[in-house]
């Protein structure tokens, strides 16, 4: 079995984007998404010029400024020109005005002179037709794989040609994080050639205690995903650890 060990949020904040290169480095993560409308995003760039990592995008539609003007795209932000967690009105959303900030986005990661290992998502916005189709397009026109999301998806990216990560494994997440959970996350696709589990380490600073609900328990998944435990259960089960490059 090849296993991705994806880190979602690069580029949020600093603790962030520190607890993810200890992952990489000490523990088992294989790829991490950055993104690019937050305040870490530059700091996440500094790390990849220090550091040989596989760093991918992780698109953003429902928080903070998209990186277009509003009044571009008003169809994908609320009164305050600013995205909210919605993934109705993403469903109703212009094709257009998305795609114009994906690709703004897109552009800001490459015009630091990095190319992004794989397209992701903050949030369910997979379930968002249009933002969907969006990605795939993009995905297919600069060649890159994607993450597998839920099988409406997959079909919708095999139907494109477009490369993804087999099975996404999204359960490692909540209160009760332990090493057993993480384990018995990898085990539903034993018996699979490929598939990616998400993750979300950090170290906690200011940024993640005043804007993200999900917080001390960044900390808790670094312990575990650093864990000499999860090490071995990895050895073990002659599990290979990939990046998303190696599919690419």
């Amino acid at each position: 079995m090849k296993l991705i060990v994806n880190a979602d949020d690069f580029g949020m904040s600093t603790g962030v984007n520190y607890g993810i290169l200890e992952c990489f480095k000490n523990g088992i993560v294989t790829s991490t998404s950055m993104m690019v409308n937050t305040p870490g995003f530059e700091h996440g760039i500094e790390l990849m010029r220090e550091n040989k990592l596989d760093v991918g995008i992780h698109f953003v539609l429902t928080i903070r400024k998209p990186l277009t003007n509003s009044i571009e795209v008003p169809s994908i932000v609320n009164e305050k020109g600013e995205f909210e967690h919605n993934i109705k009105k993403l469903d109703s959303a212009s094709k257009d005005e998305i795609r114009i900030e994906l690709m703004a986005q897109l552009n800001k990661f490459m015009n630091t002179g990095f190319i992004p290992s794989h397209i992701d998502f903050h949030h369910e916005v997979n379930f968002a037709r249009n933002a969907l189709e969006v990605a795939i397009e993009i995905a297919k026109e600069y060649n890159l794989p994607m993450r597998a999301f839920e099988p409406n998806s997959i079909s919708k990216m095999n139907e494109a040609k477009v490369k993804h990560s087999k099975r996404f494994l999204y359960e490692f997440t909540g209160k009760d994080l332990t090493v057993k959970k993480f384990i018995n996350e990898i085990d539903k696709a034993k018996n699979e050639e490929l598939a990616e589990v998400m993750t979300h380490p950090a170290y906690l600073d200011t940024y993640l205690q005043n804007y993200s609900s999900y917080n001390l328990q960044r900390v808790k998944e670094l312990e575990i995903l650093t864990s000499e435990e999860v090490k071995k259960y990895i050895k073990e089960n002659k599990i290979e650890l990939i990046g998303f490059r190696d599919i690419k």
